[in-house]
């Protein structure tokens, strides 16, 4: 970034240098021959000392340059002074190209970095934020920033990031020229400035307010596409499908609306000053003919110095206009990439973490009480729990009691909000985030796989790729026999979201996953409860499997599962009802018989 500042500097130094020695150019070639070959001749001493007299009379840096620069350039005769005026200008463009290229190469680079920068750190906070934060807001809203909002962002840098950084050097380099070829034409400039300034300014307000419009609408119609892709089951069984089209149709209209009315804006801005920069041209080029006319205090040859650098001033100014039209824009996005990372995570890492690597003794939940938001009610209150080592614990109870919630803040997917868990007398708080998730191993209802191959979804989060582990946990998981029967085995990608599989196969595939990490803590989230009887069989046999000699964590949706566990918790409205085995719970819980009666009681008859 320096070398590109100190690149932009000479860059423009050079440009205005050539716009100098183009007004010394044209002077060369359509001045008088007389005067031309008097210029020429050498000066006497007596001369040379009038010259210098006179020089310290009348000075001025205007004529200071001018005297320094037919200096330079002048020679015996016209063609020799033609010649290295040439020599002079080629030199002075094609150093400026040189460091120009520099400077663009530089600041792509710079630029790209940025963005890429910004995308990742981006990317990287969305992971450690809590499942609470995603709880809260659509998916689409959250694409839409990290793709459409960067990708803005990246644009706005990429067209403007170097014109922010040489443009201003041009504009106040050749302000500086035009203040010493004449100061009083320069103050007429100066006129319509404030004016172009407060335009660009009301213009670009709008354009942000437009723009943050525009981006939110963006992310409607991105949840609207995540959302039908997602379901399309479910569209098509309803036959919806004229249904979504049009709402989506709604919101690219409306989409369509506001991109439009901030376009018009954005197109507005460059017209409007350049008619205002138009009228100050008219009043120069009267003012300053006049003074060249009735013999004023401008000559011709600084009338015409002046009005080719001004002119070659309305480019950056006319750059300046549509980096800030577009910088609005941008800044609209910027706003929304940075509102996720100004979120502070609620899960995070103590000062003073340690690091576990295995469990010991217990699991236990002092006085623990949750809620999603400050100002919602508790959905846990005054949890008090003992899990030891090796013990299968099923938490059941309605829907809506809290049961997962429960079992999603021992690894800390959820904060704590009053009260501490412990594992083996360490608060979880306390425990270094992701040496706590390396003791978890987690089957859900909803199996979630990777687009990717079979393999790489069973090795995903542990810590060995060995493919004689991956094929030995694929086999206790009940999986190995099916993968072999697929055309390319291990090796077979299993679609967006696993969509090539069955939901026993995924089902098993998750099991080979949590088998081959072998955490002594496992999580089950009822995995078995949206299968068919026989894949329900081989899932069941491969839970068996996973269960043994490890802590158990059961979150049961059909009692079926968990009559044979060792504590079965029975959450109510939040609150722990009850605690204790099967058998102990038939006789003292009430809540626990409704729910028994409701599920299995005919078919637990029948067995017996």
């Amino acid at each position: 970034m320096v070398i590109a500042i100190f690149a932009s500097f000479i860059f423009a130094f050079l440009n205005g240098f050539t716009m100098w020695m183009s007004a010394t150019f044209i002077e060369t070639i359509f001045s008088p021959a007389e005067q031309s070959e008097q210029i020429s001749e050498p000066f006497s001493e007596n001369e040379s000392n009038h010259v210098i007299e006179n020089i310290q009379e009348n000075f001025s840096l205007n004529n200071w340059l001018k005297d320094k620069t037919r200096s330079l350039i002048e020679r015996n005769t016209r063609m020799d002074t033609l010649k290295m005026v040439c020599l002079i200008v080629f030199l002075a463009f094609l150093l400026k190209n040189i460091f120009g290229y520099t400077r663009r190469i530089l600041i792509t680079r710079v630029n790209y970095l940025t963005v890429n920068n910004i995308r990742n750190s981006l990317y990287g906070h969305l992971q450690k934020l809590s499942l609470s934060y995603y709880e809260q807001r659509k998916g689409g809203q959250i694409t839409s920033i990290l793709v459409n909002d960067v990708s803005v962002l990246s644009t706005t840098l990429s067209n403007n990031f170097g014109k922010l950084i040489v443009t201003p050097m041009q504009i106040l380099l050749l302000i500086a020229i035009l203040f010493i070829i004449n100061w009083k034409l320069t103050l007429l400039v100066f006129i319509i400035v404030p004016v172009m300034g407060i335009v660009i300014t009301k213009i670009g307000q709008s354009i942000r307010r437009k723009s943050r419009r525009t981006y939110r609408q963006t992310a409607v119609f991105i949840s609207i596409l995540q959302e039908t892709i997602s379901a399309l089951r479910i569209v098509k069984a309803f036959a919806m499908e004229r249904e979504e089209i049009k709402k989506f149709k709604e919101a690219t209209y409306k989409f369509y609306h506001l991109i439009v009315r901030q376009k018009s804006l954005q197109l507005l801005a460059n017209p409007v000053n350049e008619m205002l920069a138009v009228m100050a041209i008219i009043v120069l080029l009267w003012y300053g003919g006049s003074q060249v006319l009735h013999g004023g205090s401008l000559t011709p040859e600084d009338f015409v110095r002046f009005m080719i650098v001004l002119f070659s001033a309305f480019q950056p100014l006319r750059e300046l206009t549509g980096v800030n039209t577009q910088l609005q824009a941008g800044l609209a996005a910027a706003e929304r990439i940075f509102s996720i990372m100004d979120t502070i995570p609620e899960i995070k890492d103590h000062p003073e973490t340690v690091n576990i690597s295995e469990f010991k003794n217990e699991i236990e939940f002092k006085d623990v009480w949750f809620r999603y938001q400050e100002d919602s009610p508790y959905v846990l209150k005054n949890i008090n729990l003992n899990i030891k080592r090796g013990e299968v614990v099923a938490f059941v109870g309605q829907s809506g009691a809290g049961k997962s919630t429960l079992v999603d803040m021992v690894p800390r997917f959820y904060e704590v909000t009053k009260g501490k868990i412990l594992i083996d007398g360490q608060d979880i708080r306390r425990i270094e985030n992701e040496s706590l998730k390396q003791i978890f191993g987690i089957v859900t209802q909803e199996t979630i796989l990777f687009n990717d191959t079979l393999e790489y979804n069973i090795a995903y989060g542990s810590s060995t790729h060995d493919e004689l582990a991956i094929h030995q946990a694929a086999n206790v998981a009940n999986a190995h026999d099916f993968i072999l029967e697929l055309e390319e085995g291990y090796h077979a990608v299993v679609g967006d979201r696993g969509v090539k599989l069955s939901g026993g196969q995924r089902q098993r595939i998750a099991i080979a996953r949590a088998i081959l990490r072998n955490p002594p803590i496992l999580i089950l989230d009822e995995a078995t409860s949206s299968l068919d009887t026989e894949s329900e069989k081989a899932v069941q046999e491969a839970i068996n499997n996973l269960m043994k000699n490890r802590t158990v964590l059961v979150i049961a949706h059909r009692l079926s599962t968990v009559i044979h566990a060792d504590k079965i918790v029975i959450i109510d409205k939040g609150e722990i009802a009850d605690i204790g085995p099967h058998r102990k719970l038939l006789k003292i819980s009430s809540l626990y018989r409704r729910l028994y009666k409701m599920q299995f009681k005919d078919q637990e008859d029948k067995e017996e």
